[in-house]
This record gives structure tokens, C-alpha cells and sequence, in this order.
């Protein structure tokens, strides 16, 4: 009898479920008709806008409905604004829409592009504020590439309003050291090894102090590297980012000896490692295997 009463019970249960979703999907149809006719009539309004915000909220990554809200804006919320400040302030309202989306969705591309041209209409918006958020974002998932993707962003706005070069320097070198800080964190960290290698081109570019040879300071990014690659060889972030460092951006500038010093060094600290991985459990890591056919690929590309 007990057996029978729990399975009336799922059934019981499952048609509960199955009505509630069938409410929900029709709920859903509806609003989306509603709001994808209005946007075909160019109908902008604070009704039209709350809908975009129901509809939103049921599926984030609907662009078409963030293009909608955009242009609600554009041609209702702003075209009836006084003055920067009034712009400002619904603005500071907006981004906290975006906010809880983005802390429910944080890896939804469209939801961090509204946030981006939000920032672009607002003259007042504090960027030091912003990048403290993103420091949060990052603190609670550091892979994020959305929340790196955006930090680049934001940084370059910073830049954009420096005046002398070497504050954006200086801006690149605490970037760059922020990377060094969330790699040390942890190594797996594909995003920061990314960003790492797009804040040194420029680095180097800039010939500033600590960068101005690149033999130099590409022995000693091995070197910090190696320590990654000793710690987990079964990363592939740390394998890819050494392809990288051995790319003809650094190599093909260098004197041939220096050049074949970097190699054969690369060559045998990596043969070095596979042979201490084979020793622990008895075969060859895959990536020392493909790193050392790469150094030797290089190896023959530059005799």
C-alpha cells in the first residue's frame, strides 16, 4: 500500500509540474509576441521598456530584445531628460538591472554589451567605481573572459582620458602585475595568461623600464613560467602561453645565439620534465610531448 500512495503521489506531482511549465511557456509566448510586435511598430514607452525587462529576465541572451530596450532609450527615456545629471542618474538605475542579470548570468555576452553602451552614454559615469566591481567579479570567478573582456574595456576608457603617455604606462604595468597577482592564484587561469600577453606587447613597445630588451625579460618570463609548468604539467594554459613566448614575436629579433640558447634551454627543461613524469606514472605527458615537437619545429625554422 505505501508503495502505491508514493507513486500516486509522483503522479500527482509530475502533473503539477507538467501544467506550471505549460503555464510558464505559454506566459513566456505571449510576452515575446507582445514585445517583438511592439518593436516592429517603433512603439518606445514605459511600458514597452517594463516588458523588455519581464522578457529579459525569463531569457537574458535574447538580443534582439536588448537592441529593443536600446532604442527605447535612445528615443523615449532620453530625448525626455533635462540634462546630463537626469541622464545620469536613470543610468545608475539601468546598470542595476544589469547588475542582477549579470549575477545570475555573468557569462552572457549580451548582457555586459548593454552595460558597455551604457558607460558610453553617460558622461558622469565613475570608471574607478567600475573597475572596483570588475576587482569583485574577478575575485569571485577569475576565468570569467567576459569579466576580463570587459576589463580591458573599461581599462582602455581609463586610458583613453590619461593625458601623458606615461600614466598609461603605468596604468599597463599594474595591469600586467594584476595578472602576475590572479596567475599566482591560480595558474590554470586562461584569461590572465590572455591578458598577460596583450598588456606585454605593449609593454615592450614602450621600451619602459623592465621591458626595453626583449632577450632580457623573455629569460625571465621563462623563468616564471617554468615554475607554472613544474607545478601542474597537465595545464594546458601555462603550454599554450609558452607557444606564445616562443613565437617570431620574440625570437625573431634576437641574435641567432641568443635565440638558440632560449631553445635549447626550453628543450631541456621540458625533456627534463617528461622524463620525471614518465618516472611518476610510468608514461610521457602529452603536453611535454607536443611542447618539445614545437621547440624543435622552431629549433629547425631558425638554423
Amino acid at each position: 500500500m505505501h508503495g502505491v500512495k508514493r507513486e500516486q503521489l509522483s503522479k500527482d506531482a509530475k502533473q503539477r509540474k507538467k501544467e506550471r511549465d505549460a503555464f510558464k511557456i505559454s506566459h513566456y509566448r505571449q510576452l515575446t509576441d507582445s514585445v517583438l510586435a511592439d518593436k516592429q511598430k517603433n512603439i518606445f514607452n514605459n511600458d514597452t521598456l517594463d516588458e523588455t525587462s519581464r522578457l529579459l529576465d525569463l531569457n537574458p541572451e535574447f538580443y534582439t530584445v536588448w537592441n529593443y530596450r536600446r532604442d527605447i532609450i535612445t528615443n523615449h527615456v532620453f530625448s525626455n531628460l533635462k540634462d546630463s545629471q537626469a541622464a545620469h542618474t536613470f543610468i545608475l538605475k539601468e546598470l542595476q538591472f544589469v547588475g542582477k542579470q549579470l549575477k545570475s548570468y555573468p557569462k552572457v555576452y549580451w548582457i555586459w554589451n548593454h552595460r558597455k553602451w551604457l558607460i558610453e552614454q553617460d558622461d558622469l559615469f565613475d570608471l574607478k567605481q567600475e573597475m572596483a566591481l570588475i576587482d569583485k567579479m574577478l575575485t569571485m570567478d577569475s576565468r570569467n573572459y567576459h569579466v576580463w573582456a570587459y576589463r580591458r574595456y573599461v581599462v582602455g576608457l581609463v586610458q583613453d582620458k590619461m593625458e601623458h603617455e606615461e600614466d598609461i604606462i603605468l596604468s599597463n604595468r599594474e595591469e600586467f602585475n594584476y595578472t602576475t597577482k590572479l596567475i599566482e592564484e591560480n595558474i590554470s587561469n586562461y584569461s590572465a595568461w590572455h591578458n598577460r600577453s596583450q598588456l606585454l606587447q605593449k609593454l615592450l613597445n614602450s621600451k619602459t623600464e623592465g621591458f626595453e630588451d626583449k632577450y632580457s625579460f623573455l629569460v625571465k618570463e621563462l623563468s616564471f613560467l617554468q615554475n607554472a609548468y613544474y607545478t601542474d604539467p597537465d595545464d594546458s594554459a601555462v603550454w599554450v602561453y609558452l607557444r606564445w613566448l616562443l613565437s617570431p614575436f620574440f625570437l625573431k629579433d634576437l641574435p641567432q645565439d641568443k635565440r638558440n640558447s632560449i631553445l635549447n634551454d626550453q628543450l631541456r627543461d621540458i625533456k627534463e620534465l617528461n622524463e620525471s613524469e614518465i618516472e611518476d606514472s610510468g608514461k610521457p605527458n602529452a603536453w611535454c610531448l607536443k611542447s618539445i615537437s614545437y621547440v624543435q619545429k622552431m629549433m629547425n625554422q631558425h638554423v
